[in-house]
């Protein structure tokens, strides 16, 4: 009977270990790689006065979490009716929390 109880601890021990270790990277707190964001388009990229700006935005991917376009904040200062140079920001962070931004310059000019 002791055997018996000594296998059966030795079992559940191994069975937690091996799920443990099987465990997604997010859960198990080493996913460490923060995410790539890709600007579409071209930077800087310039833009006609007093016109509308239409920006092309940006595509997110992160080894663990895949495809997060989705999840991308953007945010702008772009003011079409003053001639200069802006900045259009992209943020994003996966599951994990791990961040990245990146940025296009938009040059507003009277063409």
């Amino acid at each position: 009977m002791f055997r018996f109880r000594s296998i059966f601890a030795t079992m559940i021990i191994l069975t937690a270990s091996l799920y443990a270790c099987n465990k997604d990277n997010n859960e198990s707190g080493s996913d460490i790689t923060a995410p790539m964001i890709t600007i579409l388009g071209v930077n800087p990229i310039y833009s006609q006065r007093d016109s509308t700006y239409v920006d092309p935005g940006a595509t997110a991917h992160d080894d663990v979490d895949g495809d997060i376009t989705g999840n991308i904040e953007t945010t702008s200062n772009v003011d079409v009716y003053i001639d200069g140079d802006y900045t259009v920001t992209y943020r994003v962070s996966d599951r994990a929390g791990n961040l990245a931004d990146t940025f296009r310059i938009v040059k507003v000019r009277v063409f």
